[in-house]
């Protein structure tokens, strides 16, 4: 099992940063946060970062990837793809988490 928690920057424009974690469209919000969209015939997942071209029924300690099944959590950022589209090894996602293995 692992823990994770996002990493915050102070930069003005986070976007310029691995794509804010966003894996498709990064956009900056009044106050400068950043928000994801994704591109057309795709839709934001419930993390607000990452974009699926199908809806899955993953549950809160799964990982949904981005064609859409459903891995365990501490199986992504590991160095094997365990997601048939390897979004569970994307860096705008493991760039932007630091875990620690329980």
């Amino acid at each position: 099992m692992k823990l994770c928690m996002l990493l915050v920057t102070g930069l003005a424009n986070q976007c310029l940063i691995l794509n804010g974690g966003c894996e498709d469209q990064c956009s900056l919000n009044a106050a400068g946060e950043v928000f994801c969209q994704c591109s057309a015939g795709r839709t934001l997942m419930a993390d607000g970062k990452r974009c699926t071209s199908k809806d899955a029924d993953c549950k809160q300690q799964e990982f949904r990837c981005s064609a859409g099944d459903c891995i365990p959590y501490h199986l992504t950022c590991d160095g094997i793809s365990n997601c048939e589209d390897n979004s569970d090894e994307d860096i705008r996602f493991c760039g932007m988490y630091i875990c620690w293995k329980l």
